[in-house]
């Protein structure tokens, strides 16, 4: 029996969706028949996509002095689920529209204007249909699996009903971090989902090597939620489970990670991506207040750097590729092994990854040889300027150091991708100008700035188990909280979406989401989302840091264009 994986859409296909590609190359490795494949590299349904948000700044004007490809996915997401339920209803419909698009709370909007967004809407699952039936014909799967995320909620459970409704025998199963961050097994839009859409059969929470493999092999029930809690029930004698060389422990977490094979893209469009994909780690030591990384991993695991190694070498000779997205966290934790491991071993590997702004970093000989063994791009989460809020984010993070980590990185040529939280529920005016008035100081040493409005989940779930956000329970005891939506729209949108009971809160969040967007087109700062805008940001780069890597991104950008 074969069993399809798919990454449905909507999600950035910057390199190889880590999760299939890892799923496919440990269930392969036990004997099960696997395919796999991205929506997302479909041209037809990706120019749809962006065309979208290009319709949504002609209808509703305001959207244009927000970044609103950074903003806009989540409420792209609702808006699609809204109208997959309620498109036989078009008064439903357009009232729920009419609330989702209204992003800062003080629009008037006329529900009659989004009939081109609708159109739209159309275009696309015309055209996901035409992809889900040649893939169910090809492939006559009896295990069909998607990946849920918050952006591929809507497309994800169309998918599997359309599944279903071509077999009604092939098992469905939706799989990932959740619908939205940091949604565990208990919690209650989880199980909305799987109550609602009667034509899901299970829906996975978690790490999904062990889980998925039992699933295949019929030996979990369907029409249930399963988390690693269910992982026991699949133990042997001596308490582990064993595939081939995997066993797990005993909340069902894979034991040892390097015992995981080298992704297999094999069914993937891999010159569509920029870069490759591998993951060193999985989990985070760290627990930022506003991050479900700790909920979705429960803990951090490395793996040994040969192991990684291996499969940087695999991947790139296998595929005539140097440049890899790596998928982790956090690389601060193995920079400085890789780097030597990649520079001993002569190998032109160029990496691209999330590091925090660490005291290692102040030294600029340790910078230095990030940039000797291969890193070309830093993604710091530095979220905010201001040292009080940095402590209730948890961020452990000094500003002076941020600023001196900023040069240090941009001095070696690598370039320094910085991510900003708006509206956390504690910054105060003060607060936000000092993130405004940093962004003006360092503009010189940051390669792009990506700033984002805090987003509040509620607790939910038994968090002892599933653990939780770290500072939603007392920011819930502090502000209170209330609907974002009517709540006769909750079945229809299967998830609960809610704001913190704070005064004004969207309305200020946007205002000075807007202020920011405004300040980097003032200082020349990128945000870059299109190629000819990452083309800008690379020349201005290499203009302020001729040291910086030129050629890797040469070909990043061509395998996309060539996509496209």
């Amino acid at each position: 029996m074969r069993s399809l994986l798919v990454m449905p859409p909507f999600w950035d296909p910057y390199c190889p969706p880590l999760g299939i590609t890892s799923l496919q190359a440990s269930l392969v490795r036990s004997g099960h028949d696997i395919a796999i494949h991205d929506y997302n590299t479909d041209g037809g349904l990706w120019r749809a996509y962006k065309s979208y948000f290009e319709v949504l700044q002609e209808v509703i004007p305001a959207t244009r002095k927000w970044n609103v490809l950074r903003l806009g996915p989540d409420y792209f997401s609702r808006h699609l689920m809204a109208w997959l339920s309620l498109r036989d209803d078009p008064k439903k419909y357009g009232d729920i529209s009419r609330h989702i698009l209204n992003i800062d709370g003080r629009l008037e909007l006329d529900p009659a204007t989004f009939e081109p967004l609708t159109r739209i809407f159309e275009a696309m699952f015309a055209r996901i249909d035409e992809v889900t039936d040649r893939l169910l014909d090809e492939h006559k799967p009896g295990v069909f699996g998607c990946t849920l995320l918050t952006t591929t909620l809507p497309s994800a459970v169309y998918i599997l009903r359309r599944a279903k409704e071509k077999n009604p025998e092939i098992r469905t199963v939706l799989g990932g971090p959740g619908p939205i961050m940091g949604a565990g097994a208990d919690s209650p839009d989880t199980h909305r989902i799987l109550e609602k859409c009667p034509w899901i059969d299970n829906l996975v929470i978690g790490e999904g090597e062990v889980l998925i493999d039992a699933i295949i092999r019929n030996r979990l029930p369907r029409r249930k939620v399963l988390s690693l809690r269910d992982v026991p029930a699949l133990e042997s004698n001596d308490g582990l489970i064993s595939l081939g060389s995997m066993r797990t422990e005993r909340q069902g977490l894979i034991k040892d990670i390097s015992t995981l094979p080298t992704p297999d893209y094999t069914g993937l469009t891999v010159n569509a991506y920029p870069n490759l994909s591998v993951g060193i780690s999985r989990g985070c030591a760290y627990q930022c207040s506003f991050c479900y990384e700790t909920t979705y991993w429960k803990r951090y695991r490395k793996r040994p750097m040969d192991s990684a190694v291996h499969d940087l070498r695999t991947l790139s000779e296998r595929y005539g590729r140097n440049r890899f997205f790596l998928c982790d966290s956090l690389a601060n934790f193995f920079a400085d092994d890789l780097s030597n491991a990649l520079q001993e071993q002569k190998l032109d590997i160029k990496w691209d990854a999330y590091l925090r702004a660490d005291k290692e970093l102040l030294d600029q000989s340790y910078v230095q040889h990030l940039a000797d063994g291969g890193m070309v791009r830093a993604r710091l989460g530095l979220e905010s300027a201001d040292t009080a809020t940095l402590e209730i984010m948890n961020k452990k993070a000094s500003v002076d150091h941020m600023g001196t980590v900023l040069e240090n990185l941009a001095k070696a040529g690598i370039e320094t991708s910085t991510l900003w939280i708006v509206g956390f529920p504690t910054e105060d005016e003060r607060a936000f100008q000092s993130s405004l008035d940093f962004l003006r100081e360092h503009k010189n040493v940051i390669h792009s700035a990506d700033p984002w409005q805090f987003i509040f989940h509620p607790t939910t779930g038994d968090e002892a188990v599933f653990g939780r956000l770290v500072a939603a329970d007392s920011f819930e005891s502090k502000y209170g909280m209330r609907r974002l939506y009517p709540e006769e729209y909750d079945d229809a949108l299967l998830v609960q979406y809610y704001e913190l009971d704070i005064p004004d809160a969207v309305s200020t969040k946007m205002d000075r989401l807007e202020r920011m967007c405004a300040l980097l087109n003032e200082e020349g700062i990128p945000n870059p989302y299109s190629m000819r805008e990452w083309r800008a940001a690379a020349q201005r780069w290499r203009t302020l840091h001729p040291q910086a890597a030129r050629e890797p991104l040469k070909e990043a950008w061509q395998s996309v264009s060539d996509s496209a």
